[in-house]
Order: C-alpha cells, then sequence, then structure tokens
C-alpha cells in the first residue's frame, strides 16, 4: 500500500515538473497571448459607450376606488351579499403599479413619445433612438433599459432608466412615472364605473324584493284583519317575519344607494394616483460599464486559459497510453476526411447548379 502511495506521489510529481518546464519554454508566447488577450479586452471596453441611470420615486396612492368602495361596503353592508370581487385585494399598491408597468398601453405611450434636447442622440421617439422598427422588440428592449422596484419597508418605488444618454435616462423615467399615474387613473375611473353598474344591480335586485315582501305583506294582512288582537302565536310570528324582511331589505336598498353615490364620486375624482417624492435627475457619475472589472476577469482568464492548456497537454501526454493516442489521432483523422467529403460534394452540386 506505501509503494502504490509513493508511485502516485512521484507519478504527481514528475507532472508537476512537467508542467513547470513546459511553462518556462512557453511563457513568452503565454505574456504574448496574455498581453493580446488584454489589448483585445481594452478596445473593445474602450469602444462601449458609457451607460447613465436616473432614478425617480414614488408612492402610490394608498387605495384605490375599488378598496375604497369595497372597505365602505364591508361595514354597511351584511357579509356574503356582495361579490367577493369586490373585497379589498390581497396585493400592495405597490406591486398593482409595478404590475401595470409592463403594460402595453404603458410601454407604448413611453416608447411613441418624442425626446427632445438630448446630447448623443437627434431627436425623435424611441423607436428612432433604438433603431427599432418592430413594437414588440421596441417594448422588449425599452424594459431592458426600465425597471422598477419596490421597498417592502416603506412602500416607496423606485423608477430607473439606464441609457447611454444622460438627458434620455431622466426623461425616459419621468416619463414613465407620468404614463403610469394616468394609466392608473384611467383604470381608477373604470373600475368606479364598473363598480357603480354592480351596485345598480344590487339595488334593483333588492328593491325588487323589499317590493315583493311588502306586497306578501300587504295581502297577508288583507286576509288577517284581526292580525292585531289576535292570540294565535303562528299569526304573530309570520307578522313580525314580515317586518323584519322589510327592515332588512330597506337597509340594504339605503346601502347601495350610498355605494352608488360613492362610486360616483369616485368616477369624477381627479386626483394623482402616484405621489413624486423624487423627479428622476440628470445623473453626472456614469453606471457602466464597469470597466476595471472587465479587464480584471480577462488577465485572469487569459492566465488561466495558458496554463490550462499546458496542463491538459502534459495531462494527455502522461495518462494516455501510446495505443490510446494513436486511436484517437487516427479518429481525428477520420473525421477530418469525412468533413472534407461532405464539404467537396456541397461544392460539386452548387457548381452543377450553376452550370444548368
Amino acid at each position: 500500500m506505501e509503494k502504490v502511495t509513493l508511485y502516485r506521489e512521484k507519478e504527481e510529481y514528475k507532472l508537476f515538473d512537467a508542467v513547470m518546464k513546459d511553462f518556462r519554454i512557453y511563457r513568452q508566447k503565454i505574456y504574448l497571448f496574455v498581453t493580446i488577450s488584454v489589448l483585445a479586452a481594452l478596445l473593445i471596453v474602450l469602444l462601449v459607450p458609457n451607460r447613465y441611470q436616473a432614478t425617480a420615486y414614488i408612492m402610490p396612492d394608498s387605495s384605490s376606488p375599488s378598496n375604497r368602495l369595497a372597505e365602505l361596503a364591508s361595514s354597511i353592508v351584511p357579509s356574503g351579499l356582495l361579490s367577493s370581487s369586490l373585497m379589498p385585494a390581497a396585493n400592495s399598491e405597490g406591486e398593482k403599479m409595478i404590475s401595470l408597468f409592463s403594460r402595453n398601453r404603458v410601454t407604448d405611450s413611453i416608447l411613441s413619445k418624442t425626446y427632445t434636447e438630448l446630447e448623443r442622440f437627434d431627436n425623435g421617439n424611441l423607436y428612432e433612438l433604438f433603431n427599432i422598427d418592430n413594437k414588440q422588440y421596441a417594448r422588449d428592449n425599452l424594459l431592458a433599459h426600465l425597471t422598477m422596484s419596490e421597498n417592502k419597508k416603506n412602500g416607496i418605488i423606485s423608477v430607473s432608466a439606464e441609457t447611454e444618454d444622460r438627458i434620455l435616462s431622466a426623461k425616459i423615467a419621468n416619463t414613465a412615472v407620468a404614463e403610469l399615474d394616468k394609466f392608473k387613473s384611467e383604470l381608477n375611473k373604470k373600475d368606479a364605473t364598473q363598480n357603480r353598474e354592480f351596485y345598480s344591480e344590487q339595488l334593483s335586485l333588492f328593491n325588487d324584493k323589499l317590493i315583493n315582501i311588502e306586497n306578501k305583506q300587504s295581502s297577508f294582512l288583507a286576509k288577517n284583519k284581526n292580525y292585531l288582537t289576535a292570540t294565535d302565536p303562528v299569526l304573530r310570528q309570520q307578522v313580525a317575519e314580515f317586518e323584519k324582511q322589510i327592515i332588512f331589505y330597506s337597509k340594504l336598498v339605503y346601502s347601495m344607494k350610498q355605494l352608488i353615490i360613492a362610486a360616483e364620486i369616485e368616477m369624477n375624482r381627479v386626483t394623482p394616483t402616484i405621489k413624486i417624492i423624487e423627479s428622476a435627475e440628470i445623473p453626472i457619475v456614469k453606471s457602466g460599464p464597469p470597466r476595471t472589472k472587465y479587464m480584471l476577469f480577462t488577465v485572469i482568464g487569459s492566465i488561466l486559459f495558458a496554463l490550462g492548456m499546458i496542463v491538459a497537454k502534459n495531462a494527455y501526454n502522461w495518462y494516455f497510453p501510446d495505443n490510446t493516442k494513436n486511436e484517437l489521432r487516427e479518429s481525428v483523422d477520420t473525421i477530418k476526411e469525412d468533413l472534407d467529403t461532405v464539404v467537396s460534394r456541397f461544392r460539386f452540386k452548387e457548381k452543377d447548379e450553376v452550370v444548368k
């Protein structure tokens, strides 16, 4: 057992010596390879333009019209009589705002707006500035440059835009906030209109039931005119049940009228749905690209690649027997011959088609 261990350590030591020997032999080529890689990376990094990020901070309205109406409904209407869709939503207003951000209605408005007084670009909309005609590609490109995130602790939403133009970044971020506010206001009015229609349907339903019960009560009392002096417990219980139902549906009818008035107020409400804490300012410091990080990765990567090639070469020569090497060499030669045959046939076919 000790002999086997010593033999393996001796083999590893010989492999290490072989690697170090090749490193000394090829070190000039390694230095040249690393230098060329660094220079190529430096050239590419220098050609990549700077990016600038502008961020606006907003706070959405604490509650939507649907939530306000649902809270009012839950306070004045017995539970179970209204649709569950009108109960307060579980998601926060910030989450709703972020979900609206990717709607085509919002992105198309941002893309179509004309941006002027820019530094690196001429005046135009984002289709022209991005040089993209396809609407879906333009939307995807916009969402790659424009991001939204919510701070769960304080509910503040950050709207960040990053482009090669400082002024354009700030204008895109502020435009996104304005379009979100506009779109949210339209949705709020739409929700209030739908709620009013729902409450109107409920009012008509409850009013019909109230009229039906009142008619039944009138018919019952006409048949039992002595109900005031009657001692029959069944008769008195029926009279009390009619009065209970009339009071119940009268309250529901009154509640629906209140909710309809509240929904109409929400329909005509003209208030911002977003509170702007800080508008996006023109950035001074660039946000990218991280040139130092790229250069460091290039230097380390090129050195590791060169050393890896030397280690692989020596490991191949050291661990594979000659028979295996010959078989691998023959396999590679066979693959080359097959590829040459395929390429020659393809070229001959092209020439034949041209002649025809």
